[in-house]
């Protein structure tokens, strides 16, 4: 035997490529984006690649990826939906090779364009995960100058709400399927107010839902003029102490309510007191707050009187139109409107 074989045998063996043990693969799994090695156990560097993508709702076996024998790959259309991940082999030896962990399923990201119908500006537009809006995905968005706005998400079913002071709220859910590249959703968000009444209805009083809480003297009633109807409380020469109350109004957790109605009079010159109350638990005279005393009201003519009640957002309220006076003014009222 050749004694100088013996040294060369020793320094091969010393050189082979150690057992690989574990690799695990990172990243978004979401076409366009790069998935590549966090850790290889040990370090290698004269080893080959094999990214594998696997479908369950074919029943299939995994499957190459073809020409992906890099470090990294790329997600492409190709593999949506499927799961990936990548074996790692040494090429002299495949049975020293090692499976990653898997990634996926694979999505594509579809771009969501919010338009608001009425073109508003600054609508805020929040995304949700579950259909209870609780779990919110990002930043809360806001349509531009031309009530736009864009986002892009991955596949799946989303809730929204969507908010701008003066205006209902609008929610609803929305679909982004793989195969869409742009969803176009439009949202209108309408000015119906909270609560109106315009006293046209067929009652002799007042409306049926409305209560005439009359403390002292007379109540109000329904009067017209010009083909209009309103409700309005007249002098006498005895005292009247007569609240007029809207029925139960659920008010929107929203930053600004006003409430607005108009109003007319006449002899105002023996006014004695017209006010706005409010009630957040029912129609007893003791539960009402004063908002404000408006002061008479104009001789013969209309015009139109706004209140903020903001403070009172999120509860539910009976708001109450006060006469009071003996031998004073008229006091006619009608357009009621909380928005």
């Amino acid at each position: 035997m050749d004694l100088n074989e013996i040294p060369r045998r020793i320094v091969r063996d010393e050189e082979e490529t150690p057992l690989l043990e574990s690799v695990t693969i990172t990243g978004d799994t979401i076409v366009g984006e790069e998935l590549s090695i966090a850790e290889l156990q040990p370090e290698a560097s004269d080893i080959q690649y094999q990214w594998q993508k696997f479908y369950s709702g074919n029943g299939a076996a995994w499957t190459d990826i073809a020409g992906a024998n890099s470090s990294t790959l790329v997600l492409t259309e190709s593999e949506v939906l499927y799961s990936i991940r990548l074996i790692v082999s040494e090429p002299e030896s495949p049975s020293n090779s090692v499976i990653s962990n898997e990634l996926g399923p694979v999505l594509t990201i579809s771009s969501v364009a919010f338009t608001e119908g009425n073109s508003l500006q600054n609508v805020e537009i929040t995304i949700f995960e579950d259909s209870e809006r609780t779990q919110q995905i990002g930043d809360t968005l806001t349509t531009d100058s031309t009530g736009e706005v864009s986002i892009d998400l991955v596949e799946g079913t989303y809730w929204y709400s969507a908010s701008i002071v003066g205006y209902y709220d609008s929610v609803g859910s929305f679909i982004v399927s793989s195969s869409d590249s742009l969803i176009e959703f439009t949202m209108n968000l309408t000015t119906e107010p909270i609560f109106y009444e315009d006293f046209e209805g067929t009652f002799i009083t007042i409306p049926d839902n409305w209560t005439n809480l009359v403390l002292s003297g007379t109540g109000w009633i329904k009067g017209s003029e010009s083909n209009e109807s309103f409700v309005y409380h007249i002098y006498s020469l005895d005292y009247h102490d007569a609240w007029l109350i809207t029925p139960k109004i659920d008010l929107p957790n929203v930053d600004e309510i006003n409430l607005s109605f108009r109003q007319s009079g006449s002899y105002s010159s023996w006014y004695e007191y017209h006010g706005i109350w409010i009630s957040t638990t029912d129609t007893d005279r003791d539960s009402f707050v004063e908002i404000l005393e408006l002061g008479s009201a104009p001789n013969y003519s209309w015009e139109e009187k706004t209140i903020d009640i903001s403070s009172y957002k999120g509860e539910s309220v009976y708001i109450a139109f006060v006469y009071q006076g003996e031998y004073a003014d008229r006091w006619n009222i009608d357009d009621v409107e909380i928005k």
